[in-house]
This record gives C-alpha cells, sequence and structure tokens, in this order.
C-alpha cells in the first residue's frame, strides 16, 4: 500500500521512504530479537489472546473524532472517547456515543452500557442488562426433505462456491457423506479432459 501514502508525495520524499525501509528491513531480524526479548508471559501457560474490544485504548492519543456513519477502524476512538467521559466525575451519560458503534462491537457497547448505568447509579439496569446479555443459542426448524431437495439440486451444479458447499456441510447432516465427497472431488479436482489436455 505504499504507493497510496505516498501519492502526491514528491520524489526525494520518496526516496527517502526507501530508504529506510530498506534499512528497517536489513535490521528486521535484530528488531525483532530485541522485541522478542522484552515479551514476559502473561500468565504461566504463557498464551495471550488479543481482541482489540477487550483490551482498554490509549488514553493519551489524540484523534481526530468521527463524524457520521462510523468506519470499522473509527470505532476504537469512540471507544476510548466512551471510556474517558466514564472516568470523569459528573453525571454526564454516554448513551448518545454507545449509539454510533455498529454490532460488530457490540461486546464493548454493552460493557460500556453496564458501566454507564452504574456510574449513573442505576443498578437495576446494569443487571438487567447483564443478564439480557447471557449467551443464548439460536434454533431452527429446519425442514430435511427441503433440505435434502436443495442439496440435491445444488449437488449437481457444476459451479458450487465454497460458500455453498459448507451450507451442504451443516444444514445436510442426513446426506451421505459419501455423496458430499464426490461433490468436494469434482468441484477441487480436474476433470479427465482437463487433465488430458494438462498432459499434452
Amino acid at each position: 500500500d505504499a504507493h497510496l501514502y505516498l501519492k502526491g508525495a514528491d520524489k526525494s520524499t520518496a526516496q527517502e521512504v526507501a530508504i529506510v525501509l530498506r534499512e528497517v528491513i536489513d535490521e528486521l531480524p535484530e528488531l525483532l530479537t530485541k522485541f522478542m526479548k522484552t515479551l514476559i508471559p502473561v500468565s504461566s501457560a504463557g498464551l495471550f489472546y488479543f481482541h482489540p474490544f477487550l483490551i482498554l485504548p490509549r488514553i493519551d492519543a489524540q484523534w481526530e473524532y468521527p463524524v457520521g456513519k462510523l468506519q470499522l477502524h473509527e470505532i476504537y476512538i469512540v471507544v476510548r472517547q466512551c471510556v474517558l467521559l466514564l472516568s470523569q466525575r459528573g453525571k454526564d451519560s454516554i448513551a448518545s456515543l454507545l449509539e454510533k458503534l455498529p454490532d460488530c462491537s457490540r461486546s464493548a457497547r454493552q460493557c460500556l452500557k453496564v458501566l454507564d448505568f452504574l456510574k449513573l447509579g442505576d443498578q437495576a439496569s446494569a443487571e438487567r442488562l447483564l443478564l439480557d446479555n447471557r449467551s443464548h443459542k439460536l434454533e431452527f426448524d429446519f425442514d430435511s426433505d427441503l433440505a435434502n431437495d436443495w442439496f440435491q439440486k445444488t449437488a449437481t451444479n457444476e459451479e458450487l462456491d465454497d460458500q455453498e458447499l459448507a451450507v451442504m456441510l451443516h444444514y445436510c447432516p442426513d446426506t451421505d457423506l459419501k455423496d458430499f465427497g464426490q461433490i468436494l472431488e469434482k468441484q477441487l479436482l480436474p476433470s479427465d479432459t482437463e487433465l488430458e489436455k494438462l498432459n499434452n
């Protein structure tokens, strides 16, 4: 993506960037070794699981606040702003900010709502929200005959894509796996005529 970042830059700037990039690439093994020595396991198992919305954002960083509908990379800025407002004294609610957070950041949004309720002294609402967000399981009433009919019709399709294959395997468990294997073989392996063409 370097050409995007350097678009409109004069040639001397681009050359300077290229020199710095070459130096970093040349020194990368040493830099990585140095970095690895500074890492400390967070548990006795030495495992660390990263999730961008389960860690606190950097409070000291200065970002331009997004306007309008949030793009994915702007979610972090709004979460940061909410954390900042929650840490301040006063009874200001962050509800208007939380409304901007899209569903892909639902966990962070719900956690921040609970904290907002607690800050405002509304423990009952916080408890209710926590209870409403317990894990749940969706169940489908799926007609087996309909699924098998769809499977048979889809199985004859010469141009199945990966998603259709995954749906077939997930929703048609009654179907003979041998049939599924034949479909995969047809999709993934070249036909005899294609092999002949390759060999000639």
